[in-house]
């Protein structure tokens, strides 16, 4: 069994690409668009957090207009001084992004669907 992707993967990780870190943490003093009405941002409020006999982990709200999907629960979502989304970076994950436009034209319906399971280091 060949793993193509894996290679690729290998491949764009040498000298001769340039990866662009793009993750970063959201808090109220990330910057966003000043069109979004004032009083609708409220990022990083604990709702939830250590100590709590009911469950013992933190939980934060964001609260900001626009589109969300999948995320990802880090480590210190469930585990108190773990590391969270700043501790990670394109030497621990990477993000596949895919354009369907063409595909959904005439079809509303049609989906993408991929599952990858990638091991992740500290």
């Amino acid at each position: 069994m060949t793993y193509a992707l894996w290679n690729l993967c290998k491949d764009l990780r040498s000298d001769a690409y340039e990866w662009v870190e793009l993750s970063h943490s959201l808090n109220n003093d990330s910057p966003f668009w000043s069109g979004i009405p004032a009083g609708s941002v409220e990022l990083s409020k604990t709702c939830f957090d250590w100590g709590n006999p009911m469950l013992e982990c933190l939980i934060q709200t964001f609260r900001f207009p626009g589109q969300f999907g999948t995320h990802i629960d880090f480590p210190g979502h469930f585990v108190k001084d773990a590391p969270l989304s700043e501790s990670f970076g394109t030497d621990h994950m990477m993000l596949l992004l895919f354009t369907a436009k063409r595909l959904l034209t005439g079809n509303p319906f049609y989906y993408l669907a991929c599952h990858i399971t990638i091991k992740l280091s500290v």
